[in-house]
């Protein structure tokens, strides 16, 4: 059995990410001037361009592939549905909506991070916000 997890983002979540890594298209433009043997740069010049004329338009990245029975513990599968559905703040309170102890999830979603399949954003104080990844996670048989 194969896990698949899968990103899709809607026109203008990929836009976003563009403007965020080049401020503006002309600033990619005027990079690739300078830079003509940047492959990447040259992909995502197309791309943005695409997205701009089509903002209907869906994008699939970050898709990766990985044996389910090395991966996911149904208290794994647990945490990354609360995480999806409840975008707690902390892992704290992560534990606290799960009913489990701190330690054990934290350990949990370390594991997930390592993986590639949860982010720790910072939060307030000292705490990490856990985020998924990925929009989907399909198994395949």
């Amino acid at each position: 059995m194969r896990v698949r997890f899968v990103k899709e983002l809607k026109a203008e979540e990929k836009i976003r990410e563009f403007e965020e890594k080049y401020g503006t298209i002309e600033n990619l433009e005027a990079y690739l001037r300078r830079r003509p043997e940047d492959v990447l740069a040259q992909i995502d010049l197309e791309d943005w361009r695409y997205l701009l004329e089509h903002p209907g338009a869906r994008v699939v990245e970050g898709e990766v592939r990985v044996s389910a029975e090395a991966l996911l513990t149904k208290n794994e599968l647990q945490i990354l549905s609360a995480i999806k559905k409840e975008q707690p703040d902390s892992i704290r309170e992560l534990a606290k909506k799960l009913g489990k102890d701190v330690k054990n999830v934290y350990k949990s979603v370390m594991e997930l991070k390592k993986l590639g399949i949860v982010a720790l954003e910072k939060g307030r104080k000292r705490s990490l916000k856990p985020r998924l990844k990925y929009n989907k996670i399909v198994v395949e048989i």
